[in-house]
């Protein structure tokens, strides 16, 4: 597979690339999305966010493939159940819609669709928070609730028909994203990274792992975890443990000012304090200061020549972890001990390859199509891994010089491919893995028995697909 970026610097003449001036140049593999640049930012309709909506029932907001249908009776997270909150420019409102495409509407009888191709009076809601920081949808155009109701089948339908909220009118927001992210202040527009032990909201730009940021969802409310697998405390400490006191409740803010807000358990805002811009709760109202967008952090990488020398410019994968580069007169480069390359190579030998590292992913999120890889069963003694998991864990990755990785879970035992060909840690030593970067955030992982990992729609995680086989299936790509 060949992934195309702009040459760094590069003699037409000579066919000679400068790279060691290049030595902390990091390159982004994935391509930026339309849904996840800043998870879903529409240049001419202002931030929108893909989310899951949860009754007060624990089940999802759904919308009908086939004719346009809504109902509450979701009971997992997938294509169906996400939805777009739109951000409306000028008034503090939003604008929910489907995956179809299709807006959320409310008439004065409370009858409530999805089928409107555009937005008006009635497609408006206004935002409302309860104190364990649930939502309140509350239609524009008629002051009525949005809410999820039983019916006799105990199915649960949508109405916005209620005058006061209870509990049936509250919902719960998932963000449907990549867990790890990058976070930008609206004012500031400066990212948050790890420095000096705390989280700083003073990057210009969110380049390394320090930049790194897993959200993890937790009882309705989101922890913001540093790249050395640390929580965010309100009072801008690190912990080990993840407590109340480091998780923060989810609020959006529509307007000429538009972004999210992150509130602790005593009613303070997250943003950035002092001439360090230290992350910590501070002001009880939202201000321009204590907006967010989340943003994707996209994969970056070194390649590392024979001799050391780091570049980066076109790149053809091989079966061992390593990668060979192009450049425009279609040679192979190759590179000298003076610190210069040369694009003067027919073939590939080992002079031609590079070794490739991902420098910002210490910690590691993999999404299949189906959910997340994670751990089947945590009580068991040997953890295996699935695919089809509604929330994330962890792998904690690590590079080696012959350009493979090995990974550990959350229990800080290594992580192997057992005798049924799925990942484990049973104790025995950790399996060297090949990962093969592909665009827009996707990888492979390559086994040892020459197989790729391949999910399935019931959770099996197994490395089964040959790389002898045409062409990679779908199911092999994990979002990074």
């Amino acid at each position: 597979m060949a992934i195309i970026v702009p040459c760094l610097s590069y003699n037409k003449a000579a066919y000679q690339i400068r790279v060691d001036y290049f030595y902390n140049y990091l390159f982004a593999f994935a391509g930026m999305s339309v849904v996840n640049g800043v998870n879903g930012l529409s240049l001419n309709q202002g931030l929108q966010w893909k989310v899951g909506l949860v009754t007060w029932d624990n089940k999802y907001l759904t919308a009908e493939t086939f004719g346009n249908e809504i109902n509450a009776n979701g009971t997992t997270f997938k294509r169906k159940q996400q939805w777009f909150l739109e951000q409306d420019q000028k008034e503090e409102v939003i604008y929910i819609k489907s995956h179809l495409g299709k807006y959320l509407s409310a008439d004065k009888y409370g009858n409530t669709t999805c089928q409107a191709e555009e937005k008006g009076d009635a497609e408006k809601f206004s935002v409302e928070y309860n104190k364990d920081g649930k939502w309140l949808f509350k239609n524009k155009a008629h002051g009525f609730y949005l809410q999820a109701n039983f019916k006799e089948d105990k199915k649960e339908t949508i109405k916005c028909f209620a005058k006061s909220p209870s509990k049936t009118e509250t919902w719960t927001i998932q963000l449907s994203i990549h867990p790890q992210i990058n976070l930008k202040n609206v004012c500031r527009k400066r990212y948050v990274h790890f420095k000096d032990d705390e989280i700083q909201c003073n990057a210009d730009i969110p380049w390394g792992a320090d930049a790194l940021i897993t959200l993890e969802f937790s009882e309705g409310k989101y922890a913001f975890k540093t790249c050395n697998n640390r929580y965010l405390h309100k009072n801008g400490t690190l912990e080990e443990q993840l407590s109340e006191d480091c998780k923060f409740m989810l609020e959006i803010k529509s307007g000429q000012q538009s972004g999210l807000a992150f509130k602790d358990n005593e009613g303070r805002y997250l943003t950035g304090v002092g001439s360090t811009a230290t992350m910590k709760g501070r002001n009880k109202t939202i201000t321009k200061d204590e907006l967010f967008t989340i943003e994707d952090s996209h994969p970056q990488v070194i390649f590392v020549a024979h001799n050391g020398k780091k570049a980066s410019i076109k790149q053809e994968w091989h079966g061992d972890g390593t990668a060979s580069i192009k450049a425009a007169n279609d040679k192979y480069i190759v590179p000298k001990g003076t610190g210069s390359m040369y694009a003067t190579s027919d073939s590939v030998t080992d002079k031609e390859k590079f070794k490739v590292k991902i420098v910002n992913r210490p910690l590691l999120v993999l999404k299949s199509d189906f959910g997340f890889v994670g751990v089947k069963n945590p009580n068991a003694e040997v953890w295996e891994f699935i695919c089809n998991k509604v929330t994330h864990d962890v792998f904690f990755l690590t590079p080696s010089d012959n350009g493979t990785y090995t990974l550990k879970g959350q229990n800080q035992k290594d992580v192997s491919v057992s005798d049924e060909k799925s990942l484990v840690t049973d104790g025995t030593s950790a399996t060297p893995l090949i990962l093969e970067f592909h665009g827009f955030s996707k990888l492979s992982i390559r086994a040892p028995n020459n197989c790729y990992f391949k999910g399935e729609q019931n959770g099996l995680f197994l490395a089964k697909q040959s790389v002898e086989e045409e062409t990679i299936s779908p199911a092999c790509f994990l979002e990074y």
